[in-house]
């Protein structure tokens, strides 16, 4: 191999386990000094760990596509933590930019916020927004007309990886893969806190008790050491609860890998 082809996975081993982060007063801080090296190769590193992105582009394109058969007016999406971009201009291929009246990336960290728009304006799309900020505390520019007209809400590798708990309420989950056994729960709950993530079951929990679940599926990636650690993920879709909505779908094995919660 030569030295190019070794320059991708290098720069992942050294910005994710060898480079000194170092002090930080807060979030972006530590999030630019962790991707600043590696911005350039994130998309390139990232296909094995993020299984599911693919998936849950293409359920929620048919969804999409379900939810605006009887109306004219173009979708408004939002999504949080798309770093880079990819997911998109990977959605480009299920439903056409073009398509939505908006599209917002969100993200905190300034060398994936760059990527991102460099992607966007290479593809001329003039009706996506890169808004770099603080995914609690946002604020949609170009929205004072749009307020509660968004129609979906995405978020990808920003809370995709979960935990189960130690009690489960419902068999299903336990047939359909959602039950972690207390070894995973402890080794992954440790493992991302080394990079200020919290994986605690109620996280999930929340979500499904807030929305109404459309589909969802649970799933291991062999990603480090196949069968033994294996990281807990799942997609989810779901919808916002009304007094008339009440349908939820669980499904073991669907047509593609996947792992994102989207709704």
């Amino acid at each position: 191999m030569t030295f190019e082809q070794f320059k991708v996975p290098l720069k992942f081993i050294y910005s994710c386990f060898l480079k000194p982060i170092g002090s930080h007063n807060d979030q972006r801080g530590r999030l630019d000094s962790f991707y600043e090296d590696q911005a350039e190769v994130y998309d390139a590193t990232r296909g094995r760990l993020l299984r599911g992105r693919l998936t849950m582009l293409k359920l929620t394109a048919d969804q999409l596509r379900k939810q605006i058969i009887n109306t004219s007016r173009k979708p408004i999406w939002v999504d949080i933590g798309g770093g880079t971009g990819w997911n998109i201009e990977k959605m480009n291929e299920f439903f056409p930019i073009e398509q939505f009246e908006k599209v917002y990336l969100i993200d905190l960290c300034t060398p994936l916020c760059k990527i991102a728009e460099s992607r966007f304006n290479a593809k001329g799309w003039n009706n996506v927004y890169v808004v770099c900020d603080d995914a609690a505390s946002f604020k949609l520019p170009k929205m004072e007309d749009d307020i509660g007209k968004i129609d979906l809400v995405t978020m990808s590798y920003s809370s995709d990886f979960y935990v189960s708990g130690r009690v489960i309420s419902s068999d299903i989950r336990v047939k359909q893969g959602y039950y972690c056994n207390w070894f995973t729960r402890w080794f992954w709950q440790i493992w991302f806190e080394f990079d200020h993530i919290n994986l605690h079951p109620s996280r999930r929990n929340y979500v499904e008790h807030q929305f109404n679940a459309i589909k969802c599926f649970n799933g291991r990636n062999h990603f480090l050491i196949p069968y033994l650690v294996q990281i807990p993920y799942y997609i989810w879709l779901g919808t916002i609860k009304t007094s008339t909505s009440n349908s939820f779908e669980v499904s073991e094995h669907l047509d593609y890998t996947g792992s994102k919660p989207t709704f």
